[in-house]
């Protein structure tokens, strides 16, 4: 499994709902919902962070706001002699929350908004998306299982047609460092040390380390701990009472109290102690 399927993989769309969009924030208890925007027969624009994105009727969009954030979508009606700016109103974006702290990673590394071109895929779940459906449990459960699929096969798409695919999303698969990259993320129980990962690339040293802060944006000792650090919550939170031992041997700690302090210097708090706050969607 690559890198990026891993990531999106490890998605979870907690909650979700149907949304009429409309010149105002869109509502949110807490941290700001993500938005799925899925034209049904108009194109319209998407306004956040004072940019404008089009996005056609054959194309749909993942939005992914910052806290405070305000979002506008307008549809462009074709009149007779002119065309006209109205606000939405009617069933073309879903407001969801998600999780997956591996999921996170790929996230932060995303725009805000990215706009893809249906593919077949695409139009099935979005047709599926668009039924009607009452509030019911199991109706619920289905609309969070659609948006995982749509989201992540949109972010998938996006990815694919990315001329310079961001941070690590291009590191995987940059010509000189993509396998090792992916050695390094399929591999986290490895004692890697950047001469290890060094090795791995036929590089020197120094000339890894300078080419793979260029290309992904930190250094590799830093990358490693993200990712090691977003596996544990992951591990964690699947598995409460796995003895932090496990998790240490799965992660290439050498022991639970080299775990703890990776940990708490990442957190602020020891795993037995720490509280998930909102995903953060700004890179670190």
């Amino acid at each position: 499994m690559s890198s990026v399927d891993r990531a999106l993989s490890s998605i979870r769309v907690i909650s979700s709902r149907r949304c009429e969009a409309h010149r105002s924030p869109v509502p949110s208890d807490g941290a700001p919902p993500q938005l799925l925007v899925i034209p049904e027969h108009d194109d319209l624009h998407v306004d956040i962070g004072g940019r404008r994105h089009l996005v056609r009727s054959d194309q749909l969009a993942v939005v992914c706001p910052a806290e405070g954030d305000t979002i506008a979508l307008t549809r462009e009606i074709q009149a007779e002699s002119s065309s006209e700016m109205r606000s939405v109103f009617g069933v073309e974006a879903i407001a969801f929350k998600s999780r997956g702290h591996v999921y996170t990673l790929l996230e932060q590394e995303l725009p805000r908004t990215i706009v893809v071109d249906s593919t077949p895929l695409l139009a099935s779940v979005v047709a599926l998306l668009h039924a009607e459906g009452s509030r019911d449990p199991v109706v619920d459960s289905l609309l969070c299982k659609l948006t995982e699929v749509a989201v992540c096969a949109a972010v998938a798409a996006w990815i694919d047609t990315a001329p310079t695919p961001p941070g690590w999303i291009g590191g995987v698969v940059h010509p000189r460092i993509g396998a090792t990259l992916e050695a390094v993320h399929s591999e986290l129980g490895t004692a890697w040390t950047v001469s290890d990962m060094a090795a791995h690339a036929h590089m020197s040293r120094s000339a890894f380390a300078k080419l793979f802060r260029e290309v992904v944006g930190s250094t590799p000792s830093s990358h490693l701990a993200r990712w090691r650090m977003a596996h544990a919550l992951e591990l964690l939170e699947a598995s409460p009472d796995m003895p932090l031992k496990d998790v240490a041997d799965r992660l290439g700690y050498s022991d639970e109290f080299a775990l703890s302090t990776a940990f708490k210097r990442r957190f602020g708090a020891s795993p037995r102690n720490y509280v998930d706050p909102a995903p953060s969607r700004v890179r670190g």
